[in-house]
């Protein structure tokens, strides 16, 4: 973090921020540096900055109208990742899993031999001459 930002923070000079999902992230991130609890001082932010005209909108802190980008951001900024991430991982696993599940039953069906021609015997065209077969009695082991 810039000297400037920490200044802001301090002095509650949130519009040195280019959008309130920053002053949030800051104010984690500057938590984080001094072993603060974040969540609490989040939740005193939220209520500092509902008071605030610049960011205060409709009893609720968020992002100015048409940012959708700032919301988006701002919403994510409060989410818990460190219990998103492993249940996105996990889901994601069981999603290849069964994935991988259903086409391996769908080829096991299938049969492996589809793909042949009739087996059908056809003797080459120049084979040449050929001896007669004949209905001779076998010979005896004399």
């Amino acid at each position: 973090m810039r000297g400037d930002q920490v200044r802001a923070l301090e002095d509650s000079n949130f519009a040195a921020f280019p959008a309130p999902v920053y002053i949030r992230g800051f104010v984690r991130s500057y938590a984080n540096v001094l072993k603060l609890e974040s969540p609490s001082l989040l939740k005193q932010l939220d209520a500092e900055l509902s008071q605030n005209k610049l960011f205060h909108q409709e009893g609720s802190f968020g992002a100015p109208r048409g940012q959708f980008l700032d919301g988006l951001m701002l919403a994510l900024s409060r989410l818990d990742w460190r219990i998103i991430l492993p249940l996105a991982a996990v889901t994601a696993l069981l999603a290849a899993g069964v994935t991988t599940y259903v086409i391996w039953k769908r080829e096991s069906k299938k049969d492996p031999l589809r793909n042949l021609d009739p087996g059908l015997y056809q003797p080459p065209a120049s084979m040449g001459e050929t001896l007669p077969l004949t209905n001779a009695p076998a010979p005896s082991g004399r």
